[in-house]
């Protein structure tokens, strides 16, 4: 039969999820920014306001992750998350991935073989080129699960696009994103109704045992 610490433990285990892999809200927010950004790019001309706001969206996202994960889902303390050795062998295959597409991507640009054209050299491809290749670093530290880094990887790569004034057309290797926003929001939800009742669960547990002591 376990003890009240047993559980407590058990419970702070999975309190440990929401300082990393379980989004909760931000993740939701995390979808939403993406079906945006997917239907903005798509049907709207392309304008400076546009263009600044594809920009800012992806760095709006990971701040607002951040910003919840600290002071919303981790208001009981902060607990990091420990990384079984499988989830770091999925995180690791996943970022190399990623780097490699970006590298592939990067040189394709380099050569001028791209889908969109050929690319002048100045401050905007400069951006685009700064933006893929940090896509690596961005997604180890920051997207922690496939579907983030399916929806941050798309949030990117549509913010690189708009550096040089494109986007991605609706009918395009983009249209299987909205259904990576689609999962990330179902999990983001499900994620933040475990947390109220993980949160409730141990408030009572810890007052049980303050009143004991």
């Amino acid at each position: 039969m376990l003890t009240s610490a047993d559980r407590l433990h058990a419970l702070t285990r999975e309190y440990s999820r929401y300082s990393g892999s379980a989004g909760g809200l931000s993740a939701v927010v995390g979808g939403g920014l993406c079906l945006t950004a997917y239907l903005a790019g798509g049907l709207l001309p392309m304008s400076p306001t546009l263009r600044m706001a594809l920009i800012a969206i992806p760095v709006l996202w990971l701040a607002l992750k951040q910003a919840m994960a600290r002071h919303y889902y981790q208001s009981l303390g902060q607990v990091e998350q420990h990384i079984a050795p499988e989830e770091r062998r999925i995180r690791v295959m996943l970022t190399g991935l990623t780097g490699v597409i970006s590298t592939v991507v990067a040189a394709g640009l380099l050569t001028g073989n791209t889908p969109f054209g050929t690319v002048t050299w100045d401050l905007q491809t400069a951006g685009y080129v700064t933006v893929v290749l940090s896509l690596p670093v961005i997604a180890w530290y920051w997207l922690r699960t496939p579907q983030e880094l399916a929806v941050g990887a798309f949030l990117f790569c549509q913010a690189a696009l708009a550096f040089t004034g494109q986007s991605y057309p609706l009918w395009s290797i983009a249209a299987v994103f909205p259904m990576a926003a689609v999962l990330l929001i179902a999990g983001g939800v499900r994620d933040h109704r475990k947390f109220l009742v993980l949160r409730a669960e141990i408030q009572a547990l810890v007052r049980s045992r303050q009143a004991e002591a």
